[in-house]
C-alpha cells in the first residue's frame, strides 16, 4: 500500500528522536576509535555483526526489526558517532545488554508506525467500499450503446488533445475516467454479484485473496447477472461461459480484473484486463505522530553536509552488477554510495531493493543541489505511474534518507536472508536450480510473492526473477514433494489423486493464477471451483528440464555443453496430464549473465 506515501509527501517529516541518547554508550572507550564500513542493502543483523565485528564489541538487532535493512557508508568515525546516527536516522535505539548493546524499536516509535498504517488502511478500506458500491449501483448499459459513447469521448478527446490549456487537461483527464467507466462493464457486473457482501469483498482484497463471479452453476461462485453474457457475445460470438476475476494489488494501490472466456471449437481462454484505481482524492493522516516526527526531522539542515562540493570527474563508478533481466536503473544505495564517495559526506539511510531512477548519477556538483535533484524527480515504481522518492535530513556532519512510506514497504521487501542463497547460487552455478527457486518461492509471503508475479522486474536481485511470474505455482509445490515423489514426477509422472491436502491447496492457489492468466483449460473449471475438488484419478504431472547455452554475439543455440559464455539459458516443464485429453503446460526459462 504505498501510495498512500504519495498522498502525503506535503506532510513529510519526524523529530530528533535521540538528543541525549548517546549516553547509553557514550562513556564506552571501546567505542572511541575511529571505524570504516561500507554496508550497502544489508539488514540490521548483518549491520550490527559487522559493527561487532570492527568494535571487539558485543552489538547485536532486536528479533522483531532484524531483517530491515539499511545501507551505512562512512570512513573513520568514532562507533560512539556512528551509534549515535544510526538511532537518529531509523528512529530507533540501542540499550546495554551484558557487555554490549541491542539495537531495537522504542515502543513510541513502533506505536505510531502501527497508527499511521491503521489510519491508511481504514481509508482504503473506505475507499475500496465506496468504489464497489458506485460500480455496483451502475445500471445495465447494452453493448451498442456503450460502442456509441466511447466513439462520441474519443472523438471529443481527439479535439481536446490539440488544446494544451489547464481546462483542457482537466476536461481531457474526467473524458477519460468516462472511457474507464465504460470499459469496466465487467467489473460493475461483479460487483453487482458480490453485491449481497461487499464489505466482505473488500476484507478479502485486501488480504489477497481473488474475487471472482461466473456465468456457470457453480457451487461457492457466485453467478453473474444474465445480462452480462449479451456483453460478452457481442464481443467473442461462441463464448460458453465466462469468469470475472478481481484482485488488489498492494505495490500501486490499484484494482487490477480478468475477463476469462471458454469458446468452442477451440475450448480455451481469452483474457481481457480491466483496471480500477479507489484512491482518487488526498487521505486525511494529519493526526499521524509519525508525519510529525519526519516533519521536525526532514526540517534538520546541516549547511557544512549541503555545502559539500561532489565531484563529478573521477574513477568510473562500478556497476552494482543487478541482473533481474537487464533492467538498467538504480536504487537509493547507488546514489547514496556515490555521495559518500564523491563528496566525502558519511550516509545513513534504510534500504529497499526498489529502482527508483535509471542507471545515471546527477550532475550536480553539491550536495545541496543533488538531494534536492533526487526529492524534486518522480520515478517509476513497477511500470504503473510514479512516485517519490523519499525523505531527506542533514545533522551533525550526516547524510539521513527515508524510503518514501517506509512503513508499508516493510512487509512487501524480501528478506536479505531469503535473497542471498539465491544470489549466491547465481554467482556460483550456472544458474539457481529448481530446488533453489522451490526454497525461495516457499520463503515468501503471499504479498512479496504476489508483487514478484506480478512485476518481477521491480526488484534489484542479481538472478533471473521470472520463473518467479511463470510458475511460482509450480515451483511452491515443487518445494513440498518428497524423494519418491520427486522421482515420479522425473519418471512416469507424478498421480495427482496422490497429493496430501497441502499439495492439493497449492495446486488449487496455482490454477487460481492460471485462470487469472487465462491458462486453465475450460474442462478444469468444475474442477477448480468444486469446494470438495475431486481429481481425475489417472492426472498426473510430470518434469522436464533442459539445459541450452547462447551466445549473444553469434544469437545461436544448442546444446549446452561448456561453461563462461556471455549469457546461459534452462529451460524447466511442468506438463499437467489429464484424461479428458486437457493439458496445461508451465514453462520457465532461467537466465544467467556473467555479471
Amino acid at each position: 500500500m504505498r501510495w498512500l506515501g504519495v498522498l502525503t509527501l506535503f506532510l513529510v517529516g519526524g523529530s530528533l528522536l535521540a538528543q541525549n541518547a548517546p549516553q547509553v554508550f557514550a562513556k564506552d572507550a571501546r567505542l572511541k576509535l575511529p571505524i570504516t564500513m561500507r554496508a550497502k542493502i544489508v539488514s540490521l543483523s548483518d549491520f550490527t555483526a559487522q559493527l561487532q565485528a570492527l568494535t571487539k564489541v558485543h552489538c547485536s538487532t532486536a528479533t522483531a526489526i532484524a531483517d530491515r535493512k539499511i545501507t551505512a557508508i562512512f570512513h573513520d568515525k568514532s562507533a560512539v558517532e556512528v551509534m549515535a546516527a544510526v538511532q537518529d536516522a531509523l528512529f530507533m535505539e540501542w540499550k546495554k545488554v551484558g557487555d554490549g548493546y541491542r539495537l531495537s524499536l522504542p515502543p513510541r516509535t513502533e506505536r505510531d508506525e502501527q497508527a499511521l498504517i491503521q489510519m491508511e488502511n481504514e481509508a482504503l478500506r473506505s475507499a475500496l467500499l465506496e468504489g464497489l458500491k458506485r460500480y455496483a449501483a451502475k445500471p445495465d448499459v447494452a453493448q451498442d450503446e456503450i460502442d456509441r459513447r466511447l466513439k462520441d469521448l474519443f472523438a471529443k478527446i481527439s479535439i481536446l488533445r490539440k488544446d494544451t490549456s489547464p481546462e483542457a487537461s482537466q476536461k481531457l483527464g474526467a473524458l477519460r475516467e468516462e472511457v474507464q467507466d465504460l470499459n469496466s462493464v465487467s467489473l460493475s457486473y461483479l460487483c453487482k454479484a458480490l453485491a449481497g457482501d461487499l464489505p466482505g469483498a473488500v476484507e478479502n482484497l485486501i488480504t489477497g485473496k481473488t474475487l471472482c463471479a461466473t456465468t456457470e452453476p457453480i457451487d461457492s461462485v457466485p453467478k453473474l447477472p444474465g445480462g452480462f453474457m449479451d456483453h460478452v457475445l457481442a464481443k467473442f460470438p461462441n463464448t460458453k461461459a465466462a469468469f470475472v476475476m478481481m484482485r488488489y494489488s498492494g505495490a500501486v494501490g490499484r484494482i487490477d480484473g480478468r475477463n476469462v472466456y471458454a469458446s468452442d471449437p477451440r475450448g480455451g481462454n481469452t483474457s481481457t484486463f480491466f483496471t480500477f484505481k479507489p484512491l482518487v482524492g488526498q487521505t486525511n493522516v494529519s493526526s499521524s505522530k509519525l508525519l510529525a516526527r519526519l516533519a521536525a526531522w526532514t526540517s534538520q539542515a546541516d549547511s557544512s553536509v549541503l555545502d559539500k562540493p561532489v565531484r563529478t570527474e573521477g574513477p568510473t563508478e562500478p556497476s552494482p552488477g543487478y541482473l533481474n533481466h537487464r533492467i538498467d536503473q538504480f536504487t537509493l544505495a547507488e546514489h547514496l554510495e556515490y555521495l559518500a564517495d564523491r563528496a566525502d559526506v558519511p550516509v545513513i539511510g534504510d534500504a529497499f531493493r526498489t529502482y527508483c531512477s535509471v542507471a545515471q548519477f546527477r550532475p550536480e556538483t553539491t550536495v545541496r543541489a543533488y538531494v534536492e535533484g533526487l526529492k524534486a524527480a518522480r520515478y517509476p515504481l513497477g511500470g504503473f505511474g510514479t512516485n517519490v522518492l523519499g525523505y531527506f535530513s542533514t545533522q551533525r556532519g550526516w547524510l539521513f534518507v527515508r524510503h518514501q512510506a517506509y512503513w508499508q514497504r516493510l512487509g512487501q521487501e524480501v528478506p536479505e536472508s531469503v535473497l542471498k542463497p539465491m544470489e549466491l547460487a547465481a554467482r556460483t552455478k550456472d544458474f539457481p536450480s529448481t530446488t533453489d527457486y522451490a526454497e525461495f518461492a516457499s520463503s515468501l509471503t503471499s504479498s512479496q510473492l504476489a508483487d514478484m508475479r506480478d512485476d518481477p522486474t521491480r526488484m534489484a536481485i542479481r538472478f533471473d526473477a521470472f520463473p518467479m511470474q511463470q510458475t511460482s505455482g509450480d515451483l511452491k509445490l515443487w518445494s513440498t514433494l518428497n524423494t519418491e515423489q520427486i522421482a515420479a514426477i522425473q519418471g512416469n509422472g507424478l498421480k495427482l489423486s496422490s497429493f496430501s491436502t497441502l499439495q492439493v491447496r497449492l495446486l488449487r492457489e496455482d490454477w487460481a493464477d492460471k485462470m487469472w492468466l487465462g491458462k486453465l483449460p475450460s474442462p478444469l473449471w468444475p474442477v477448480f471451483f468444486s469446494p470438495v475438488g475431486t481429481f481425475d484419478t489417472n492426472a498426473f504431472l510430470k518434469y522436464n528440464r533442459m539445459d541450452y547455452q547462447t551466445s549473444e554475439s553469434l544469437g545461436d543455440t544448442g546444446p549446452k555443453q561448456t561453461s563462461g559464455t556471455q549469457f546461459h539459458r534452462e529451460q524447466v516443464q511442468f506438463d499437467y496430464h489429464f484424461t479428458s485429453g486437457a493439458q496445461l503446460r508451465d514453462v520457465y526459462v532461467i537466465e544467467k549473465r556473467h555479471l
